[in-house]
């Protein structure tokens, strides 16, 4: 067999997840694209950027691995060495970084119409989160967003949404736990989210 060459030292990239994004945390899939020269990859898997401590270390063949359930409601970084068998002495990437989230209970208003607000744990900057209504009657949607200390940020109405996924706003509004009050001619709900 002619030995392979050295891996190559032009930095990997990533394919996915992109840092910062939202991954549900049942199923995460890390993947990069192949390196060159590499047969095999060291995946490690972190709650800090500096690896002090380990929650996954995996080697892989291939370019992606599927990793079971991660703690949710939580930012993780990941990072990947490429060797073969006569070449280990390669560098990490620089981490990677993302957060698990958990789409929250489905929620009814009354037992035709319902909804699910994910993600519930979100960064600040985020432009806007996810409602996907599943309504069967005809209802307009007034969603108030409440601070801590119970003042009113901001309002937006759904005239009927019926089922769609719909975005609610969240511009403008800083780190802390906020309460969303979700009301209809048909009852109220109330939610809670956090801004990191």
């Amino acid at each position: 067999d002619i030995p392979i060459g050295k891996v190559s030292s032009e930095p990997m990239t990533f394919v996915s997840p992109s840092s910062g994004d939202q991954v549900h945390y049942q199923s995460i899939n890390l993947k990069w694209n192949h390196h060159p020269n590499a047969t095999r990859y060291l995946v490690e898997v972190s709650k800090f950027s500096f690896f002090v401590t380990l929650e996954l270390q995996m080697i892989v063949e291939g370019n992606s691995i599927n990793i079971g359930d991660l703690d949710v409601d939580r930012t993780w970084y990941w990072r990947v060495k490429p060797f073969n068998p006569y070449d280990a002495c390669g560098d990490f990437t620089d981490a990677g970084g993302f957060t698990t989230y958990d789409v929250t209970s489905v929620d009814e208003i009354n037992e035709s119409n319902r909804l699910e607000i994910y993600p519930t744990l979100i960064e600040s900057g985020r432009s806007s989160i996810n409602i996907d209504f599943d309504f069967s009657d005809l209802l307009n949607v007034d969603i108030d967003v409440y601070n801590a200390t119970g003042q009113m940020m901001k309002r937006q109405t759904f005239a009927n949404p019926g089922r769609s996924l719909q975005q609610l706003e969240m511009q403008g509004l800083t780190a802390g736990l906020y309460m969303l009050k979700i009301s209809t001619e048909k009852g109220t709900l109330i939610k809670r989210i956090t801004i990191q």
